[in-house]
């Protein structure tokens, strides 16, 4: 069982930077992260019941000894309507890491991932997005994929009412959003700024590299094995355990995985990726949080 509450929720979102964060968080003495991210225990309306136990997420923890604080890192939260209250139910006086980043950038990079993950059949992400209205509508979503939420681009990108959530729902001192374009230019001075708000020794100085670049896949067959039809994934997850189906699902993609420059598979005609809406909840954003992001609106 847990020694002590989870302190802090690297909350997401996706392609924005939290891996790199994570391994420079995972790496201070005075902090325990679990091995695996992505565990999603606080997200039942993101997951299906059987995705994790209490027990098999109790047991991501087994190794905290003497760290001052511990935290998690889901890249969903960010998304679920259930993680906010369920974190604060869960601990009121948690803080929350959000990274963030720019939205047209982000979508394209999530794009490229999904292709890789077997969840995107539309190469181009101009049809992705035309397909939005249709897949809101339960329409058009790939067998592999159990919510259909992760494939509504326009809202995934679309961050203000989502911090905003977690503002309201823990405090506007307990949450810290760190940009994506500040941490690739200083990562340190972000990492740093970090652990102030973890309340942790600042002086510390991980090593910080670049992690989940863009990807293709080598082979149609390895990635259907990776993520096959959700029905088939729902029968394995009875036979095999939490842990060893993450530890397979991984060797799976790191074999088919080929690292490239740019979008790969993923292609990108002409759209008009930022809707007046989203330019508008950029601006609310910025004023919420105290930063200035013009330049997304570029």
């Amino acid at each position: 069982m847990l020694s002590k509450q989870i302190d802090f929720f690297l909350v997401g979102a996706p392609k924005c930077g939290t891996t790199a964060l994570y391994n420079a968080l995972s790496q201070h003495p005075e902090i325990y992260l679990p091995a695996e991210k992505e565990l999603h225990f606080f997200a039942p309306d993101f997951y299906p019941d059987d995705y994790i136990t209490w027990e098999q997420y109790d047991a991501q923890f087994n190794k905290f000894s003497h760290e001052l604080v511990m935290g998690e890192s889901s890249v969903w939260y960010l998304y679920s309507t259930e993680a906010p209250k369920l974190i604060y139910r869960y601990n009121q006086r948690a803080r929350i890491l959000i990274a963030l980043r720019n939205p047209a950038d982000m979508i394209k990079s999530l794009h490229s991932q999904y292709l890789f993950d077997n969840v995107e059949p539309y190469t181009d992400l101009s049809q992705a997005l035309a397909h939005e209205p249709e897949r809101k509508r339960g329409e058009l979503i790939p067998d592999t994929v159990y919510n259909p939420r992760i494939l509504f681009y326009s809202d995934i990108i679309d961050y203000y009412g989502y911090v905003k959530k977690y503002m309201e729902t823990f405090g506007k001192e307990c949450v810290k959003v760190v940009i994506y374009d500040d941490f690739a230019r200083d990562p340190m001075t972000v990492v740093r700024e970090a652990y102030e708000f973890l309340n942790v020794d600042c002086s510390f100085e991980p090593v910080v590299r670049k992690v989940n670049i863009r990807k293709k896949y080598r082979s149609d067959i390895l990635r259907t094995l990776a993520n096959p039809p959700f029905t088939i994934k729902q029968f394995f997850r009875k036979l095999i355990p939490f842990q060893l189906r993450r530890s397979i699902i991984k060797t799976i993609n790191s074999l088919n995985a080929v690292e490239c420059d740019c979008g790969c598979e993923s292609k990108v005609t002409e759209v008009n990726i930022l809707s007046e809406h989203h330019r508008k909840n950029i601006i609310r954003l910025g004023e919420l949080i105290d930063k200035d992001l013009s330049v997304w609106l570029k």
